[in-house]
């Protein structure tokens, strides 16, 4: 499994029905990728976002990481959305689920 962090601060005043359409596009397009896991974010109360996304292989993350219409967005959240951000990805040294009853 590959695991992908990703944080970033929202600059003052965006579009906020343009930014919320688009993560909902990703969200949606995110979906279509063989190999995707699960994606769950959150925006704390200062505007910073963080998410991890989960993925079955390094190719469907490069699946994603070269989906066109991913890569516009991307863009965009650089030039309109953002002030700053990061990612970080792992490879799953362990993988381990538990159910508990």
């Amino acid at each position: 499994m590959i695991v992908v962090m990703h944080g970033a601060k929202r600059r003052d005043g965006i579009d906020l029905d343009a930014y919320q359409k688009l993560g909902s596009r990703m969200n949606e397009l995110i979906e279509t990728i063989p190999g995707f896991i699960s994606h769950d974010v959150v925006t704390t109360g200062n505007g910073e976002r963080f998410s991890i996304t989960k993925f079955a292989s390094e190719e469907s993350l490069a699946a994603w990481q070269n989906n066109p219409e991913h890569l516009a967005v991307k863009k965009r959240g650089r030039e309109e959305f953002y002030t700053s951000a990061f990612v970080h990805v792992y490879k799953a040294l362990r993988e381990d689920d538990y159910k508990y009853v």
